[in-house]
């Protein structure tokens, strides 16, 4: 592989371009801490960092990763974000990050800035596709419109990290979107635990001690 460490200007031009949340920018698999979770994390560890260190070998079969749990705030996304950001330093990826609900609106705007973004999505070297399942796929242009985006990557063994609260099988009531989801992705189930509610309490108690000190 190709390391674009050294090249910081490149790097970082190539994280602001990709439209990871700025929250994210500067994580890493060193920063996400599995230690968090209350049960054992090993094997879900084990396959990110293949998913790093042996990408070239997921890039020329396709394969991406599913990233799954059912509870909100448990990491799905910053895990997604840790690992592209990874890539991009490691690879001098593309790399492109996009909620299913952006993408759709993206999709109704039918500008020429929102066809270019549409097809960056199609054409990246890697896609984040975050929050899988939330779209309500009743009108029948949503289903087509995920779908274009998502065979098109398929066809191409262009990979993708999905992250979803909904099991693969899940993921879509359209067959033949769920089966390129399914024949594309390894699955890596966290552990139904919040996180962020957990980051949550402990800057809050940070927080109280540091007015304790003051008085």
């Amino acid at each position: 592989p190709w390391y674009y460490e050294s090249n910081t200007n490149y790097v970082k031009e190539r994280k602001f371009n990709s439209g990871i949340p700025k929250e994210f920018i500067y994580t890493s698999r060193e920063t996400f801490n599995w230690g968090y979770y209350p049960e054992d994390t090993k094997m879900q560890k084990r396959i990110a960092d293949d998913f790093v260190t042996q990408y070239e070998k997921f890039k020329e079969k396709g394969k991406g990763l599913y990233v799954y749990t059912k509870i909100s705030g448990s990491g799905k996304t910053m895990l997604a974000c840790c690992l592209a950001n990874e890539i991009i330093e490691r690879y001098g990826s593309v790399v492109k990050f996009c909620s299913v609900t952006d993408y759709l609106n993206v999709i109704t705007e039918k500008s020429s800035e929102g066809k270019e973004q549409i097809e960056s999505f199609k054409k990246c070297g890697l896609l984040i596709l975050d929050d899988i399942g939330v779209q309500t796929e009743k009108k029948e242009w949503v289903s087509a419109a995920l779908f274009d985006l998502i065979d098109e990557r398929y066809r191409n063994l262009r990979p993708t990290i999905y992250t979803s609260n909904l099991e693969m099988e899940e993921a879509s009531s359209n067959e033949r979107l769920r089966s390129r989801i399914y024949r594309s992705s390894v699955p890596i189930v966290l552990p139904e635990f919040s996180v962020r509610k957990k980051l949550a309490d402990k800057e809050m108690m940070e927080f109280m001690k540091s007015l304790r000190k003051e008085n």
